[in-house]
């Protein structure tokens, strides 16, 4: 714990320095997105060592919007609708396999380490919406909380292109199990899509007299003049 405390605390210290140096602002963006989930449950609890469950695919898609708090910070809320797909490690003819349908609100802080990655990180909400028994054993939505809190982090690449490729950890750290005993299950899921942004992410150089001439091209940016003499 203390080494992740430094290493947030270094990251924040890169990001604000670099958000000092360098002069502009990129505006708002937004797009969708479609992702593939492998997920599991995580059993804990006294007498659960020896159940397990497999990894799983489910999908994601939906919408996010990008607000920029700097050329190297931005903050990312996303609208998601995903299934999860759950199935017990069993010898037995009693098959337990089905799917969890969400509705998903990640929060997410991006921190632009280039022009090629960024690293992404914080809470997500899931709501359930529904659940597909496939297995033998009856499962059902009253089985489970309807609540989920988790915690992601991951990376970005090509973050200010087009088309953005992304990958991240989601650890659920919420109980989902509601039949009242004493076993324990949190999601695990990995994500794995694709971005397309529709709208904004424009790059805008800082211009501090408003005289239509970037600072870096002004020969005096505190003065306004004329934009033909710089």
């Amino acid at each position: 714990m203390k080494k992740l405390n430094i290493f947030l605390l270094t990251l924040v210290i890169f990001t604000t320095a670099n958000a000092q140096k360098m002069e502009g602002r990129y505006t708002p963006s937004g797009g969708i997105l479609g992702a593939a989930n492998f997920s599991k449950f995580n059993i804990s609890g006294d007498g659960t060592d020896d159940i397990k469950f497999k990894t799983k695919t489910g999908f994601a898609f939906g919408a996010w919007m990008a607000i920029p708090m700097g050329r190297v910070v931005s903050f990312e809320p996303q609208l998601l609708y995903s299934t999860q797909g759950y199935e017990l490690e069993s010898t037995t003819n009693f098959e337990t396999k089905f799917n969890i349908s969400y509705l998903s609100i990640p929060l997410l802080f991006k921190f632009h380490l280039g022009k090629a990655i960024a690293l992404t990180a914080g809470p997500q909400i899931d709501f359930v919406t529904g659940l597909d028994n496939k297995g033998v054993v009856p499962v059902s939505k009253s089985d489970f909380k309807g609540t989920d809190f988790g915690l992601s982090g991951g990376l970005e690449l090509f973050p200010r292109g087009r088309v953005t490729i992304y990958g991240r950890y989601i650890a659920g750290l919420s109980d989902m199990n509601d039949e009242g005993s004493d076993t324990k299950a949190r999601n695990s899921n990995i994500q794995a899509g694709v971005k397309l942004r529709l709208f904004g992410g424009k790059f805008i150089p800082a211009d501090s007299d408003g005289d239509g001439v970037p600072n870096s091209k002004d020969k005096c940016p505190t003065v306004a003049g004329l934009e033909r003499y710089q």
